[in-house]
């Protein structure tokens, strides 16, 4: 099986992304897996000013051919989305309602227990619209909701597998344990682009969902918007 990772063997991350392309140019044209990979490097590149965005250096298209001028190069860079998950999906699919689009429609791992298992099975069905069914899931195992040691460790694990430096952390599921040790495990990886995110529901003020650095995403209301979706809600809620 194809190497997709970056090998820390070939010296600085720009020396690594380049042989990554290197490696997997012949595997484009059959192989999903090596085009994700092909264009994640690319655009690291690109990002550091290490190649022009219009030299074609197999900057594959969506079937996998070698294209100048894709219009993959105006795209952000690709971002991963951690969502702690409790049991109640509804604050969780909120924050994917607003985020999705903030972030580019990014990958999504959620950290979750196996007492909310089938929150996230429910979550994953629901993410994956009939008319947007284009969402990535990277899965990881599930964690212990009160242990900050095993939180730790399981997202540490992740992050060692994860090739990106741009991660959004949102954490209004789940147990505070699973918020706090997932947020201090991604900024001890030390991420170029990393956030974080909660869901301000207090009572006396309007639910909005509020970044790290204390402004909100949006300042309207977080319900506003997810009326056509209602039906879905309901079912995420159980009825």
């Amino acid at each position: 099986m194809p190497n997709y990772r970056l090998d820390p063997e070939d010296g600085t991350k720009t020396q690594q992304h380049r042989e990554r392309i290197e490696r997997l140019a012949n595997l484009m044209e059959t192989d999903p897996n090596a085009r994700a990979a092909v264009k994640q490097s690319r655009q690291y590149l690109e990002e550091n000013n290490q190649i022009d965005r219009a030299e074609p250096v197999n900057n594959p298209d969506e079937n996998g051919g070698s294209v100048e001028n894709s219009p993959l190069d105006s795209q952000k860079p690709e971002t991963h989305l951690i969502l702690t998950v409790g049991t109640n999906a509804l604050p969780v699919w909120v924050a994917w309602y607003h985020l999705k689009e903030e972030l580019n429609n990014p990958k999504v791992t959620f950290v979750y227990t196996n007492e909310t298992k089938d929150t996230v099975d429910s979550l994953k069905e629901y993410f994956n619209p009939e008319d947007v069914n284009n969402v990535n899931f990277d899965d990881i195992p599930p964690t212990a909701p009160g242990d900050p040691k095993a939180v730790k460790e399981t997202i540490e694990n992740f992050l060692g597998n994860l090739e990106t430096d741009a991660i959004h952390v949102h954490y209004t599921g789940g147990t505070q344990v699973m918020g706090v040790e997932t947020v201090l495990a991604v900024e001890k990886g030390k991420p170029d682009n990393f956030e974080r995110s909660y869901l301000n529901a207090r009572s006396g003020s309007i639910p909005t969902i509020v970044k790290q650095d204390g402004k909100s995403i949006d300042p309207k209301d977080a319900r506003h918007g997810i009326c056509p979706d209602i039906k879905k809600i309901a079912k995420l809620n159980g009825f």
